[in-house]
């Protein structure tokens, strides 16, 4: 059997469900290449034509890991997204309890409406100084 045209075809992963499909074509001459040779050429080409027309894809990415995670890491995914164990809250956003506790009672305090207030309803049974404030706006809303 005598091949004299070869023909590569590659589908290229664009993201977001999207893809990119190459062909090539050659008519090849044994005496100059082999069959496999031929083949690894055009493979070649497909690839630097998709990377000609997505550079974007082939981009270097910095990863900025802030220094309250930098201990949590264990790796990195195909992206090069770090892969976290302790997903802990940044120091500088930890509140303490009492502090959430004074939180909650003043976002009560200014709800406009019952309807909005009934957002809080779940968070009064954890503490009765909450609730005495649910009570307190639920009554000045209900005139």
């Amino acid at each position: 059997m005598k091949i004299t045209t070869i023909t590569y075809h590659k589908t290229y992963n664009l993201g977001n469900y999207c893809s990119e499909k190459i062909g090539l074509e050659a008519t090849i001459d044994e005496t100059e290449q082999s069959i496999h040779d031929a083949a690894k050429e055009l493979k070649e080409y497909c690839d630097e034509i998709h990377k000609q027309n997505n550079p974007h894809l082939y981009q270097e990415q910095a990863t900025i890991i802030p220094e309250y995670i930098k201990g949590s890491i264990t790796g990195l995914d195909k992206q090069g997204n770090a892969i976290h164990t302790d997903y802990s809250t940044p120091p500088e956003e930890k509140i303490s309890i009492e502090q959430g506790r004074i939180n909650t009672i003043n976002s009560i305090k200014a709800c406009q409406s019952i309807e909005e207030l009934k957002t809080w309803k779940m968070l009064t049974s954890l503490n009765p100084e909450i609730n005495e404030s649910y009570q307190e706006k639920l009554a000045e809303l209900s005139k």
